[in-house]
């Protein structure tokens, strides 16, 4: 028989783990930047998914120069949804060296991270998408180890995905 709700211990790891996944999603970039980013705690197929997402573009970014799209997902198994801590680790060190590699240059933005429901994703724009696999092989190779990684490219010179994403979230938190 499934329930509903999930026994008390797991409740509570999944409770914390939530908060210290938005936490840490939020409060990811750097201070030094312009941006302004929000956080929401979404459902998809009754499973919680904890976002961040630039709230505001920063000053002097057009999307249309950086008109590609590109989603990487990583998939992890997780009974409450959510990654392990060690994995969580992972995710995160990965986003930071892809952030790194990809946006002082402006190659690309990061404009929305989701975890949850046994997915991470990171939405990037990026002015060519040659140039943003080349850059993520590149950190890749340097990480070691091969993270279970999908990634999806596909031209979107409004920043479509971004704005119903963001959309989305703001409803959420209404």
């Amino acid at each position: 028989m499934s329930r509903a709700y999930p026994e008390a211990p797991t409740r509570r790891y999944v409770l914390g783990g939530l908060l210290a996944v938005l936490a840490g999603l939020v409060a990811a970039p750097g201070a030094a930047d312009d941006r302004v980013w929000a956080g929401a705690v979404m459902r998809h197929r009754r499973r919680a998914v904890v976002a961040r997402y630039l709230d505001v573009l920063p000053a002097g970014l057009e999307p249309a120069s950086q008109p590609d799209r590109v989603i990487i997902r990583w998939v992890y198994e997780g009974d409450s949804g959510m990654p392990s801590p060690i994995e969580q680790v992972r995710m995160d060190r990965l986003g930071d060296q892809l952030v790194a590699a990809v946006e002082p240059d402006g190659l690309a933005t990061l404009v929305a991270v989701s975890i949850g429901d046994g997915r991470c994703e990171w939405l990037f724009y990026a002015r060519a998408q040659r140039d943003f696999v080349n850059r993520l092989n590149d950190v890749l190779r340097t990480t070691g180890g091969k993270p279970p990684l999908q990634i999806e490219l596909a031209r979107d010179p409004q920043w479509g995905m971004y704005r119903v994403f963001r959309h989305d979230a703001t409803r959420r938190l209404e």
